[in-house]
C-alpha cells in the first residue's frame, strides 16, 4: 500500500518475455537468466510466480554517474530534472538514442573523467543506481542503462516503467517515453504503446535523480486476447470547430462496450456517449460554458470488471483562467478556501512557471493545469461532496501557524445517505522534503482520482502528516485531526476504518495503529519496521544497562503492539529490500503469531523497496474486517504517559522512570473488572456498555487487591496506588516532557537581549536562529519568534515558550523567575528542587508547565557565557526533561526526567559519568 495507481490500466493476460517463452517473443542473450530454470532453493523460496504478470528486465548495461548543472541557481527540483533529461551527455551521439554501446565502452563526464559502460545484473526488479554508485553521491545526477530484447515476429506490446526520478526511454532509437516527474520507483507507474521490430530490439533507458532515492523498473507485456484490448484512453485537443475526440483504447474492439461522459466541475455531466472500445467518440463542445471538464470512460468486460479512468479537458482559455486564479490568490489566507487557493497557485507555477508571462500554453501545460482550475470551480460552487469527488481539507497548525493539506477520494458511488468505510493512507518519506506542491510521488497532490476509492468503493484519505515527520508528535496530531475533518464532512462507517502505509508511512501504521487501536478496524503496515532486537548483536545487547535497553526498546516501531489484541494486522515486505531489513518484518509477525494475535503476512520473493501491487488482496481483506469497538481484554505497553492509552484503559503515572509501563484489564463478570499493571501509579478506565452497566459501581481488583467500588464519572473512573498523590499540574497525556515536546503544541521562541556581554546576546540570536533554519527545512514555516522585551503577556499564556537565556539574558526568564523552579548561581544550579555543583562555565535548560497555562510549556535554557550556550545541543532533547552541562569539556554534569510531579528524584537523576555513558536514542530507525 505504497502509492496510488492513479493511470489505472486493465491488462488481462500476458505473455512473459522471458521466462515462459511465448511465440513471439525471446529473450537477447543479457538478460537469458530472466528464463533460465530456477534452482531447486530458489524453487522452494518462491514456489510460485503468476504467469500473468510478466517478468521485470534485470540485466543491462549502465553507464553514468553524469552530474547535473542547474540552468539557473535555486531553481526548482522539476527544472533541474528537466535540464537533465533534456542534455545530451553522450557526446560521441548527436542522437542520445542511437547509441549503441558494448561493455567497457567509455563515454566521456562533463568537465573531466569518462564513465564506462558496465554489465550489470539487478538481484532485484529494480535497477537501483544509489547500490550501484555507493561511492559518490547520487543526487542532482543522471545514469543511462541500455539493453536488448529479441521479438520473433513484428508485434504490438506494452512497454511498463517506473522511476525515481524523471524518465526518457528510446526503443529502437526512437523515443516512446518521457515523464519529469519526483517519485519513487513503482512498478508500471506509466505504460507506453510500442512496437517491436522482428529481430533484436534495443532500449536505451535515461533517469535523472533530484535526490533521495534513484533507480527504475521495466518490463515489457504482449497483449494475446484481442478481446481483452489494453484499455488506455486519450483525449485529443479540442479543434478548432470545438470537437472533443477520445479515444479509449489504441485498437477498436465491438466486443466490449465504453461509456464514455463529459463531466463538468461538480460532477455535473453535461454529455454523454455508448460506443465500444477503441472507437473515437466525438463530443461537440461549442454550447459549453468555459472551465475545466473531465472525459470518464468506464469500459465493461466480459468478466464484469468496470475499470474508470479521468481524462481532465479544458474548453475555453486555460491560460486566462490560470492567470486569474494566480492573480487573485491572497497572500495570507486564513480560511480553508483561502489556503487551497494560495495553494492552487502554487501548483499552477510549479507546472508552467507565472501565468501572466506565459504567451500559450502547450497541450502537455494546459493539461497540467485542468486539475487546480477544476479544484478551484468546485470550491467556488461548494460541489467537491459527491460521487466520485475530491476534496482537499487545509488549515492552519496552531502550532506554528503553517498551513496544512490533506487529500479526500470519495467513491463513485458516494451518498450521504449511507455510511461508507474510509481507508486512511500514510505516505512514504521523501528526504528531498519538498514544499507541500512538491509531493507528487507517493503523495499526488494534483491527482483528483484514486483508483482504490473507485475499485473498492471507500473513501481514502491521505493526510500529509507534517512531511517526514514519521507520524510522531505533530505528525500524529495531523493525522487524527485530518480523521476527524473527514468524519465531519463525509458519511464514514466509524466501525469500517483501517489504516495502511509503506515504509515511512508502514512505520507509521506500526505506531498509530497501536497507539489508537479504538479507531481502526485493521491495519496494513508494509515495509516499515524496526526493532533493535533484529540487527544487535547478544553479545553487545548483554552489555546494555535496565536504562540504556529502555531508550531502545522506546525506539522501537513495535513498542506498543500489545495493544492490538483485537485489532487484525496484513504484512507485506520484500526479501530482497534494500532499505529496511525484511528479517525485521519477519520478527514483528513471528512475534505477534506467538502472542496469538491476528497477524496475515506476505512476504513478496524478490520484491525491494517499492510497491507489490498487492492491493488486490489486501483491500478486499481489510473490507472484511469490522473493528472492536469496546474489547472485553485489553492489552497496553507504553514508553510515557502521552501515548498510553488503549481502547478503554489509559495509564496516568508511572512509579519508575526509564521502564516500560503495561496494563492488561479484562471484564470477567457483571461489571467485575480484572486489572493487572506494571509501572503504574494511577490508571484511568472507560469501559461502555454493554461490557458493563455504567449506571452501576464497578469493582476493580487491581493487582490482586479489591478497590472500593466506583462509578464512572463522565463516562470514566481513576484508580491510584497508595503512595501516589494526584497533585494539581501533574504530567498528563498532554504536558509530560521532554524538552523537545514544545514543538507538539502551539510554540514561541523568545531570545534574549538583555545581557550586559553583547556576546551572550549573539549567542542567544545565533541559538534562535539556528533553530529557525532547522525548523523552515523541515516544515518550510517559520517559527514565531519574539524578543523578550516584546512579548505580551498575553503571548506568555498563550504559546509553549523556548526562552533562550537566563534570567540574567532574558527579561522573560527573569519574569518568570519565581514561578519557575530553576536558578543558575555561579557555582551551582538548581532545578526542580535539586542543587547540581557547577563550574562557572556550565550551561543547562529544562521543561517545565507554563505558570501562566497548564496546557502549554516554558523551556529555559542559559549559560554562564556565550560559549557554553553553543554546548546545551550535547543535551538529548527528545528524552530528558532537564540537562547540565559543563561546556568546557562538553560532558554532562547531570540530566534525566522529572517524576510525575515535575520534581527531580534520585531515580530519574543521571549524573556525571553515568550520564556521559548514556546512549538515550540507541539505534535509529532507517
Amino acid at each position: 500500500m505504497l502509492a496510488r495507481r492513479h493511470a489505472r490500466v486493465l491488462i488481462p493476460c500476458f505473455l512473459f518475455i522471458g521466462g515462459l517463452m511465448p511465440e513471439a517473443f525471446s529473450p537477447c542473450p543479457a538478460n537469458a537468466q530472466i528464463g533460465s530454470p530456477a534452482s531447486f532453493d530458489d524453487q522452494m523460496r518462491q514456489p510460485w510466480v503468476p504467469e500473468s504478470s510478466p517478468p521485470f528486465l534485470r540485466s543491462w548495461l549502465i553507464c553514468g554517474r553524469f552530474p547535473i548543472r542547474p540552468k539557473s541557481e535555486g531553481q526548482d527540483i522539476l527544472a533541474t530534472l528537466r535540464t537533465g533529461i533534456d542534455t545530451n551527455y553522450l557526446k560521441n551521439y548527436p542522437d542520445e538514442g542511437a547509441v549503441r554501446p558494448a561493455a567497457k565502452t567509455e563515454e566521456p563526464l562533463p568537465g573531466a573523467g569518462k564513465a564506462a559502460w558496465t554489465p550489470y545484473t539487478s538481484p532485484t526488479d529494480v535497477i537501483d543506481f544509489t547500490q550501484i554508485y555507493t561511492d559518490r553521491q547520487t543526487n542532482n545526477c543522471m545514469a543511462y542503462a541500455y539493453t536488448t530484447i529479441t521479438s520473433r515476429t513484428p508485434d504490438d506490446a506494452m512497454m511498463m516503467v517506473g522511476s525515481d526520478d524523471a524518465v526518457r526511454v528510446w526503443l529502437n532509437g526512437k523515443l516512446v517515453h518521457t515523464n519529469v516527474a519526483t517519485r519513487g520507483v513503482f512498478p508500471d507507474n506509466d505504460i507506453v504503446s510500442v512496437h517491436l521490430n522482428q529481430g533484436v530490439n534495443t532500449i536505451l533507458v535515461k533517469v535523472v535523480n533530484g535526490g533521495g532515492g534513484w533507480g527504475f523498473a521495466l518490463r515489457l507485456a504482449h497483449a494475446v486476447d484481442p478481446g481483452n484490448t489494453l484499455f488506455r484512453p486519450w483525449v485529443a485537443p479540442e479543434t478548432p470547430d470545438h470537437k472533443i475526440i477520445v479515444t479509449t483504447a489504441p485498437a477498436t474492439n465491438n466486443a466490449i462496450p465504453v461509456e464514455v461522459a463529459i463531466l463538468a466541475a461538480g460532477g455535473k455531466i453535461v454529455d454523454s456517449r455508448r460506443s465500444t472500445l477503441g472507437v473515437p467518440v466525438t463530443f461537440n463542445a461549442g454550447a459549453w460554458p468555459s472551465g475545466a471538464y473531465e472525459a470518464r470512460c468506464i469500459p465493461t468486460f466480459a468478466d464484469g470488471e468496470k475499470p474508470i479512468a479521468h481524462l481532465g479537458l479544458y474548453h475555453g482559455d486555460a491560460l486566462a483562467a490560470a492567470c486569474r486564479l494566480v492573480a487573485t490568490a491572497p497572500s495570507n489566507g486564513q480560511t480553508e478556501a483561502e489556503l487551497t487557493h494560495t495553494m492552487l497557485a502554487d501548483l499552477i507555477r510549479s507546472k508552467i512557471g507565472d501565468p501572466a508571462a506565459a504567451q500559450s500554453l502547450s497541450n502537455e501545460d494546459a493539461g497540467g493545469v485542468v486539475s487546480p482550475l477544476m479544484e478551484w470551480e468546485e470550491i467556488q460552487s461548494k460541489s467537491q461532496v459527491r460521487p466520485g469527488g475530491f476534496v482537499r481539507f487545509a488549515y492552519r497548525d496552531p502550532i506554528d501557524d503553517s498551513p496544512q493539506f490533506c487529500q479526500a477520494y470519495l467513491p463513485p458511488d458516494y451518498t450521504p445517505k449511507k455510511k461508507w468505510p474510509m481507508v486512511v493512507i500514510l505516505h512514504g518519506a521523501n528526504f528531498d522534503n519538498p514544499p507541500t506542491i512538491g509531493w507528487a510521488g507517493g503523495w499526488g497532490i494534483g491527482s483528483r482520482h484514486s483508483d482504490r476509492a473507485d475499485i473498492y468503493h471507500v473513501i481514502e484519505l491521505e493526510p500529509i502528516g507534517r512531511f517526514n515527520s514519521f507520524y510522531r508528535g505533530m505528525g500524529e496530531q495531523d493525522v487524527l485531526r485530518c480523521m476527524q475533518m473527514a468524519k465531519e464532512r463525509f458519511s464514514v462507517d466509524d466501525d469500517r476504518v483501517y489504516l495502511g502505509g509503506i515504509s515511512m508511512g508502514g512505520s507509521g501504521t506500526w505506531q498509530m495503529g497501536s497507539r489508537h487501536p479504538e479507531l481502526f478496524a485493521a491495519i496494513s503496515p508494509n515495509l516499515g519496521v524496526f526493532d533493535y532486537h533484529v540487527n544487535t548483536p547478544a553479545d553487545e545487547a548483554a552489555k546494555l544497562s535496565p536504562r540504556d535497553l529502555f531508550f531502545w526498546e522506546a525506539q522501537s516501531t513495535l513498542v506498543q503492539v500489545e495493544s492490538l489484541l483485537t485489532t487484525p494486522i496484513f504484512v507485506n515486505h520484500g526479501d530482497a529490500d534494500p532499505v529496511i531489513d525484511v528479517d525485521q518484518s519477519r520478527y514483528a509477525v513471528r512475534m505477534l503469531q506467538r502472542w496469538g494475535y491476528d497477524v496475515r503476512y506476505w512476504e513478496h520473493p524478490g520484491g525491494g523497496h517499492g510497491d507489490f501491487n498487492s492491493d488486490p488482496e489486501v483491500f478486499p481483506w481489510l473490507l472484511r474486517h469490522v473493528r472492536v469497538s469496546n474489547p472485553p481484554k485489553v492489552r497496553l505497553r507504553a514508553a510515557d504517559v502521552k501515548t498510553a492509552s488503549a481502547h478503554w484503559v489509559r495509564i496516568l503515572q508511572s512509579t519508575e522512570p526509564y521502564r516500560m509501563m503495561t496494563a492488561e484489564a479484562e471484564v470477567v463478570g457483571p461489571n467485575r473488572i480484572k486489572l493487572s499493571t506494571s509501572n503504574a501509579s494511577a490508571v484511568a478506565i472507560s469501559p461502555a456498555a454493554p461490557l458493563i452497566d455504567p449506571s452501576k459501581p464497578i469493582a476493580v481488583t487491581w493487582n490482586g487487591v479489591d478497590e472500593p467500588p466506583a462509578m464512572l464519572v463522565s463516562g470514566a473512573a481513576n484508580f491510584y496506588a497508595t503512595d501516589y498523590r494526584l497533585a494539581q499540574g501533574d504530567k498528563n497525556a498532554t504536558i509530560a516532557g521532554p524538552l523537545n515536546d514544545f514543538t507538539n503544541t502551539p510554540f514561541a521562541i523568545v531570545v534574549g537581549t538583555q545581557s550586559t556581554d553583547r556576546s551572550m546576546n549573539a549567542a542567544c540570536q545565533q541559538m534562535a536562529d539556528d533553530f529557525v533554519a532547522r525548523w523552515r527545512k523541515a516544515q518550510h514555516c517559520s517559527p514565531r519568534v519574539f524578543v523578550d522585551t516584546k512579548v505580551m503577556d498575553e503571548d506568555i499564556a498563550r504559546y509553549s515558550l523556548y526562552v533562550i537565556g537566563g534570567a540574567d539574558a532574558n527579561a522573560v526568564t527573569a519574569k518568570l523567575a519565581k514561578q519557575v523552579p530553576l536558578q543558575a548561581g555561579h557555582s551551582e544550579i538548581t532545578i526542580a528542587g535539586r542543587i547540581f555543583a557547577a563550574p562557572d562555565d556550565a550551561a543547562y535548560q529544562a521543561i517545565f508547565p507554563n505558570p501562566r497555562n497548564p496546557q502549554r510549556y516554558v523551556r529555559i535554557c542559559g549559560a554562564a557565557s556565550a560559549a557554553g550556550m553553543a554546548a546545551l545541543s550535547r543535551i538529548p532533547d527528545d528524552v530528558y526533561d532537564f540537562g547540565v552541562i559543563d561546556s568546557r569539556t562538553g560532558e554532562p554534569i547531570a540530566c534525566g526526567v522529572f517524576d510525575a510531579h515535575w520534581r527531580c528524584t534520585d531515580a530519574g537523576t543521571l549524573l556525571d559519568k553515568d550520564a556521559a555513558r548514556s546512549n538515550p536514542t540507541g539505534p535509529r530507525a532507517p
